[in-house]
């Protein structure tokens, strides 16, 4: 007899044989006898427990393994059954080797939504459209005439309240001079490179690292204040002792610019990925957020870094802002 799994057949199963979740622990055994009773993965008995979307083969293994009938449902198969399975008219389907994939194996397969920019630039149209927040974390950021643009292009086109946070490695740790070095010390010749970067960090290159941070801070500072007078902006630096690992720009919370550090080179000159909180699924939206975990543990670990007003006498704030 053909086996049937619509979406029909799939529920009658459930309102057959499956029992609620305390039912099930009650009358025959604990998680780990039962999955080894039927011969699959414990974690399939946990994602069932949980709600979270399996395949029909798994659901009607363990409802057979039952064996008897009972009003009581499965709440977390009709929630599966409603919200992955009503939406495609499909239980799951079958991969090339025959082997049943849930729903939820599905959507992670489904082509990604996460776009691949061949510069940072490309992103400016994001940026200057940020209505909250802009958020960039960087080894040191260096591009505030850009920033300045895209900040004024921003509040142009109706951002209000913005915060303005920019992230760089503190000049208390060796990671930003190492990284400066990394730059500098570039070379062909391989066996030099190798010797510059084995050295040990001096003090002077400590030092060097702490006037660039420090020249960064006050060229954002100075660019951005024009804003903080005029409008209700408020520009936040801050600094992080850990090693660089990510560069992040976030616009109000939603829109992810992300890319690495290469050796030898500057970020914004590399390829980087887009991608829109709002319209991820599956894998794409897992990416998302573990990126967007990545930021929350810098901002955690990060310290604010006081602004001074450059010419503190000659300036008021009219609307709120501050830098």
């Amino acid at each position: 007899m053909k086996r049937r799994t619509g979406v029909r057949h799939y529920r009658q199963m459930i309102a057959i044989h499956a029992p609620s979740l305390a039912e099930l622990r009650a009358s025959l055994m604990i998680q780990a006898k039962l999955a080894d009773k039927l011969g699959i993965k414990e974690k399939y008995i946990s994602a069932a427990e949980n709600g979270k979307p399996i395949s029909p083969r798994i659901a009607e293994s363990i409802a057979q393994a039952l064996g008897k009938p009972t009003p009581s449902l499965f709440k977390s198969f009709i929630r599966v059954a409603k919200s992955e399975v009503m939406s495609q008219d499909l239980t799951g389907g079958e991969d090339s080797n025959g082997v049943q994939i849930s729903c939820k194996e599905q959507k992670q397969n489904l082509p990604s939504s996460i776009k691949f920019l061949l510069k940072w630039t490309e992103a400016n149209k994001i940026i200057e459209n940020a209505k909250r927040s802009i958020l960039i974390v960087d080894s040191f950021f260096s591009e505030y005439c850009n920033l300045d643009i895209l900040v004024g292009k921003a509040l142009e086109n109706g951002a209000t309240n913005l915060e303005v946070s920019v992230y760089m490695m503190s000049p208390t740790k060796d990671f930003g001079a190492q990284r400066v070095k990394e730059k500098q010390a570039f070379t062909n010749n391989y066996p030099d490179l190798k010797d510059v970067l084995e050295r040990k960090i001096s003090a002077s290159e400590r030092d060097a690292y702490a006037k660039k941070f420090q020249e960064f801070k006050n060229e954002i500072r100075d660019h951005l204040e024009k804003y903080t007078i005029k409008y209700p902006v408020n520009v936040k630096i801050y600094e992080y002792p850990s090693m660089p690992s990510i560069r992040f720009i976030v616009v109000d919370g939603i829109y992810m610019i992300a890319g690495w550090f290469p050796l030898f080179d500057q970020n914004p000159g590399f390829p980087c990925i887009f991608m829109e909180k709002t319209n991820l699924e599956g894998t794409d939206s897992e990416v998302f957020a573990k990126l967007e975990t990545q930021v929350k543990h810098i901002k955690a670990i990060s310290n604010r870094i006081p602004l001074e007003r450059k010419n503190r006498k000659n300036t008021k704030v009219r609307r709120g802002g501050t830098v």
